[in-house]
């Protein structure tokens, strides 16, 4: 098995993404993050179907900085 993963996640705006990936490669807890516009998220939210522009971060990581990760990204 790997210790290499990849985390997803999204967010609500550039400068989030941007903000984001610049603590995870500061951290030294990424060895990339990639910053993936246009992303288009349908979701259930207070009983209505939503729709939201986002854009998706695309973290490649180490298994054992997982809960760094996760921290960071909150």
């Amino acid at each position: 098995m790997t210790d290499q993963i990849i985390v997803l996640s999204n967010t609500g705006s550039l400068a989030e993404a941007r903000k984001i990936a610049h603590a995870l490669i500061d951290g030294k807890l990424a060895a990339c993050v990639n910053i993936v516009p246009g992303v288009e998220s349908i979701y259930w939210w207070q009983d209505k179907v939503e729709a939201a522009a986002e854009w998706m971060i695309v973290v490649k990581t180490l298994r054992s900085k997982f809960d760094a990760v996760q921290e960071t990204i909150r």
